[in-house]
């Protein structure tokens, strides 16, 4: 049995809060702190699969908050620039997504009309109004 005369141990995921008490385990999403008293949760931005590992980064698209156990993709509909915040939506007016973990939204190019911001650009053909759909009609 591991004893607190070892801590800290910050590789083992374990505390000890102090020399009288045996260690005890951080719990998913938090990591020991550096000196191995108490536990802290997984910075934004970053993931913590277990105890016992150091924070690994998210992806480029992917975010997570405080505590997190794992990054979550970005929707589509969404952009996320920021690893450590939710998505932001994307503007319903001319700009979309059309795949997940977009860090931005697009624009809706000349000629093509963009209803909705998690669908891909629909091409007008000659004659289409876009007064309901507007986006870049010049």
């Amino acid at each position: 049995m591991a004893t607190c005369n070892s801590c800290p141990n910050t590789t083992s995921g374990q505390i000890c809060e102090s020399n009288s008490k045996a260690p005890s385990a951080c719990s998913p999403g938090t990591i020991p702190n550096s000196d191995g008293t108490s536990c802290e949760r997984c910075p934004a931005g970053h993931f913590c699969s277990t105890p016992s590992n150091q924070p690994l980064p998210c992806a480029d698209g992917q975010w997570a908050l405080e505590g997190s156990t794992s990054c979550n993709d970005c929707p589509k509909g969404y952009f996320c620039s920021d690893p450590t915040r939710r998505p932001q939506p994307c503007s319903t007016s001319g700009t979309y997504t059309d795949g997940v973990n977009s860090k931005s939204c697009k624009v809706c190019e000349k000629g093509f009309m963009c209803p909705t911001p998690t669908g891909s650009p629909i091409p007008c053909t000659a004659g289409d109004s876009l007064f309901f759909f507007q986006t870049n009609y010049l």
